[in-house]
């Protein structure tokens, strides 16, 4: 019978940076910082599960009656159930003993640490982003005929991002389109945009993460640009998708804060990092009706981008709080 002792690296070692990073995320997920994100039901997704069921109230649209000493109707309130699914992420990062020695101390363990509420800032935008993928999908995403102005052009005379466009994506909210307060785009449709008049626009750079960036505004919104907004096909008619989104649109639902442990192997004479946590990154108004392949890791992002995984609940469209067009790009 072989001798196998509990050495150290069978043993997980939780160190006080996991509080650090869960205080600073807020400054580095960028749809939080920009209040697009309301924090509530993380006591309902804490329950465990791999998905989180959420009431939702629909407003009460029924007129006041007369108070004239007649019978009253007593007309109803209802709600839906939406369902946010749990994604559970980690990261990773070993390094050996002999880059201790050779950079005079724990620089990498440092760097890798200080690294991380930007890193899991950028992974939680990354997942709010491929929700709004999947539910935008030209062909079949379940918002693409009730909250989707396409007008990227596929062939002919390439369509840019204008004014006229704008105004008509935010009508589709009726008269809540008065509530919307950001525009997020890619940095190449905000380039025609500033371009089409420069009055349009004001402002300077004042928030960056590189996830997105505050860069001003545009007839009033607050406008963030980013890279990782979905984009598809290539050359002049490539086309790139924009939001306009209200305040609280998103829910960001924590099952688990991110935890930090640390792990030496004697043998190896390394050490490594492991950070993980589980969220739910979610639009309210669509409920996740998919199925994981991983039961155990929960969605990756590929599926939250994949439409057929989300199915459109909300009981009035405005309950919805995005509204989105296509448009090519001046490149």
């Amino acid at each position: 019978m072989s001798w196998a002792p509990t050495a150290i690296s069978d043993l997980l070692q939780q160190t006080p940076i996991s509080s650090y990073i869960t205080a600073f995320l807020p400054e580095q997920t960028a749809f939080a910082q920009a209040g697009l994100v309301s924090p509530q039901f993380s006591d309902l997704v804490m329950q465990g599960g791999s998905s989180v069921e959420l009431r939702r109230f629909i407003a009460d649209a029924n007129r006041a009656e007369i108070d004239d000493g007649a019978a009253s109707e007593g007309n109803k309130l209802s709600s839906y159930k939406d369902i946010a699914v749990v994604a559970r992420r980690k990261r990773v990062r070993p390094y050996n003993m002999q880059t201790i020695a050779a950079m005079g101390g724990e620089i990498v363990a440092n760097e890798i640490q200080a690294q991380a509420p930007y890193f899991w800032g950028r992974e939680i935008d990354y997942g709010l982003v491929s929700v709004l993928t999947a539910v935008f999908d030209t062909s079949s995403g379940v918002l693409r005929t009730t909250h989707l102005h396409d007008k990227a052009a596929a062939s002919g005379t390439a369509v840019t991002a204008n004014l006229n466009i704008v105004i008509d994506t935010a009508k589709k909210h009726g008269d809540m389109m008065s509530e919307i307060t950001s525009l997020v785009c890619h940095p190449y449709v905000w380039a025609d945009l500033k371009k089409e008049s420069a009055a349009k626009e004001t402002g300077s750079l004042l928030v960056g993460n590189g996830s997105l960036r505050n860069v001003g505004t545009y007839y009033g919104y607050n406008v963030y640009i980013s890279d990782r907004v979905p984009t598809s096909g290539g050359g002049a008619f490539k086309k790139y998708w924009s939001f306009l989104v209200r305040p609280n649109a998103f829910g960001l639902m924590w099952q688990k804060e991110i935890q930090t442990l640390g792990s030496y192997n004697a043998e190896r004479n390394s050490y490594t990092i492991t950070q993980w946590g589980a969220y739910a990154p979610h639009l309210f108004g669509v409920k996740w009706t998919g199925t994981p392949a991983s039961a155990d890791g929960g969605p990756t992002d590929a599926e939250l981008a994949t439409p057929g995984n989300w199915t459109k609940i909300a009981n009035d469209n405005k309950e919805i709080g995005v509204v989105a067009f296509t448009s090519n790009a001046t490149v």
